[in-house]
């Protein structure tokens, strides 16, 4: 499918635009990524790219969105509860929204 392939380049980009310090530009690659992974209908990897969206915010000094990425993420997970994936998903969205509420 040529859609995960897409979304997957999109967050190896983010990724690497994250570690170069380009939050702008990682923040575009992850909304690519994650309208993609919306027009696919798959909520591990619309979670996925709200998490990593909520680094990025982080990253840029604004927990406020960071937090809110991941409460999104962790809502949107819900639709696919009793997959491992998801379950693993969603302990790392949590501390994740731990640190940044505490931001």
């Amino acid at each position: 499918m040529p859609e995960l392939d897409a979304i997957t380049l999109y967050n190896k980009l983010a990724l690497r635009a994250r570690r170069a310090g380009a939050t702008e530009q990682a923040l575009l690659h992850l909304s690519d990524a994650l309208r993609l992974s919306r027009e696919c209908g798959s909520s591990l990897l619309e979670a996925h790219s709200r998490n990593s969206m909520g680094m990025a915010y982080a990253q840029a000094g604004r927990p406020e969105l960071a937090a809110s990425c991941c409460r999104t993420a962790l809502c949107v997970l819900g639709r696919s509860q009793g997959k491992p994936a998801g379950a693993r998903l969603a302990q790392s969205i949590a501390a994740n929204l731990a640190a940044f509420e505490k931001a």
